[in-house]
């Protein structure tokens, strides 16, 4: 047997069919359609754990911003009494 890449085959070429049957070509669809549904239930639980994420973090700035205004507004009367006091020393 010659390793000669660039021999012709020989004369009878149909024991070289390489052409995929219908079986085949399904078969590889089914594989391809598998691996899409596997890869989209991945995104999916992805996106699902983002969403639970996200909300956490949201619900952790809304406490947080609450606090924060919360503090303000007694900032706010304590900035608001002491003006008082030096309105009526004044007068």
């Amino acid at each position: 047997m010659n390793d000669d890449p660039t021999k012709k085959l020989p004369d009878d070429e149909t024991q070289y069919n390489t052409k995929p049957t219908i079986t085949t070509v399904l078969e590889r669809l089914n594989e391809i359609g598998d691996s899409l549904r596997a890869e989209i239930e991945t995104l999916r639980v992805g996106q699902e754990q983002l969403r639970v994420d996200l909300t956490a973090e949201i619900q952790s700035l809304r406490s947080e911003m609450n606090q924060r205004f919360a503090d303000v507004d007694k900032q706010f009367v304590l900035l608001n009494k002491k003006f008082r006091m030096h309105t009526e020393e004044v007068m």
